[in-house]
């Protein structure tokens, strides 16, 4: 066997970091419907547009759904999506599900319409420490994150917590508990996702003894076991409407009555609830109740998906490989070109993919004798999603964002065949190394001044 080359390893350098990001602040100026003349301010990273009072900008106007739109800022400026609304959603008179917007563009939700328009930047804070409870990222993404969970901890407002699969809400929820007053209580998990109907309202709010078949005790529901804690309502929109409506009564008297019997007992407890899914269209289709939706959404934390904070992938590799270094024998970090191709994955597991991805690859790097994970030694496990059709990519949203999703796709696919060489993976696509790394640098998955290889 010849002998191997030594590799290169990979440290997590700590840059000097701001305390702030600017942004850009919007007003929105209300020109047709019941509300013309106000103006909402837009400067929030999330920002609902509805007929509800609840809505941070709130028109009042028949044709304009409950909630019908939110307004989300991304690092490219202001992102609008409409929550299929009755009677839809335009940027200039062209209807959009997503799609970006920029100061000078009217939107029209039903016939209420309002203008975009640019007042001054603003700065937002960003936090110094690079962890909060068990999260880590040292992206600004994250780092804004961070900050509004500092906020929220300190208070008992009742928090959703939005983002893909696998973006890490149930250590969100946790990080809000641990960080908040009510941390030496419980911190009780509820997976509505995976409750049995029959036995769901049991689960959460208890049954008398003999209140249905099998019940050969009296036992308390979540809400009573939580007393003086926190419960996590883990995707919350997969419960069904009946139950909504019992969820939201218990809310409200912050009393819960067991099954099968009569008497309401007090219970203390806030709650913070998460879901993949988009409750705001829910809300619109009537599949989710609106009266729920705004006692659950009193502070609301998205979290961002893994391809958006790229700069995070060494931090979190860096910590999953801990318990790897402490097997003999030892697997203590990833070589450059294995960092290079797991920052060029699309990661639509997120934290969790990547999780499974370093476990694997450990595993195969000890059996071969080997301390370091190469890029030989990375799995990433098929998706099982179906072909997205052309139409459906131009539902998503804007020209620019059809093809940054395109792009996406073909760099990263490209990029993580080539293990993260830059040369190869441009002729395999016809284009060419200073085209293709110009690019890779717009769609985040490239720093400017990064050493790229060969």
């Amino acid at each position: 066997m010849s002998e191997q080359q030594p590799t290169k390893t990979v440290t997590v350098i700590e840059r000097n970091r701001t305390s702030a990001r600017r942004r850009r602040r919007l007003v929105a100026r209300v020109l047709k419907g019941n509300n013309s003349g106000e103006q909402f301010e837009v400067g929030l990273a999330l920002v609902k547009i509805g007929r509800s009072r609840e809505c941070e900008i709130t028109l009042d106007d028949p044709s304009v759904s409950r909630v019908h739109a939110e307004l989300h800022h991304e690092k490219k400026g202001f992102e609008l999506r409409d929550y299929s609304s009755h009677n839809g959603t335009f940027i200039n008179e062209r209807p959009v599900r997503l799609a970006h917007v920029r100061p000078g563009d009217v939107i029209r939700c039903g016939s209420a319409e309002l203008e975009l328009v640019e007042v001054t930047d603003m700065e937002v804070p960003l936090a110094s420490e690079n962890h909060f409870g068990q999260l880590i990222g040292a992206s600004e993404a994250m780092r804004e994150v961070f900050v509004s969970l500092q906020t929220f901890a300190r208070t008992d407002l009742n928090v959703l917590v939005t983002g893909e699969t696998g973006t890490g809400k149930e250590l969100t929820a946790r990080a809000l508990h641990d960080g908040s007053a009510r941390a030496n209580h419980p911190f009780l998990v509820v997976d509505c996702g995976a409750l049995h109907p029959s036995l769901a309202s049991s689960a959460l709010f208890g049954h008398a003894k003999g209140a249905f078949t099998g019940a050969d005790r009296a036992v308390a529901g979540v809400f009573e076991q939580a007393h003086l804690g926190t419960v996590f309502l883990d995707e919350v929109g997969e419960l069904e409407l009946g139950l909504q409506q019992m969820l939201l009564r218990v809310l409200e008297l912050r009393k819960v009555s067991r099954l099968g019997e009569q008497i309401l007992r007090p219970f203390d407890v806030r709650v913070i609830a998460a879901t993949h899914r988009n409750l705001g269209r829910m809300l619109n289709i009537n599949r989710f109740r609106e009266d729920l939706y705004f006692r659950l959404v009193e502070g609301q934390i998205e979290l961002p998906p893994l391809r958006a904070r790229v700069d995070d992938i060494a931090l979190l590799v860096d910590r999953m490989l801990e318990p790897e270094r402490k097997v003999e024998p030892p697997v203590t970090q990833v070589t450059p070109d294995a960092l290079r191709t797991l920052c060029a994955h699309p990661w639509p597991g997120n934290v969790r993919e990547l999780r499974n991805v370093i476990r694997t690859a450990s595993v195969i790097a000890r059996s071969q004798g080997q301390g370091e994970i190469a890029s030989e030694h990375l799995r990433f496990a098929a998706t099982g999603r179906k072909s997205i059709t052309l139409d459906e990519l131009i539902e998503k949203g804007s020209y620019d964002k059809l093809i940054e999703i395109v792009d996406m796709a073909v760099y990263s696919k490209a990029l993580a065949a080539h293990g993260g060489r830059i040369t190869p993976a441009a002729e395999s696509i016809g284009v060419g190394r200073k085209r293709f790394r110009t690019r890779m640098i717009e769609l985040g998955l490239l720093k400017p001044n990064e050493d790229d290889g060969e």
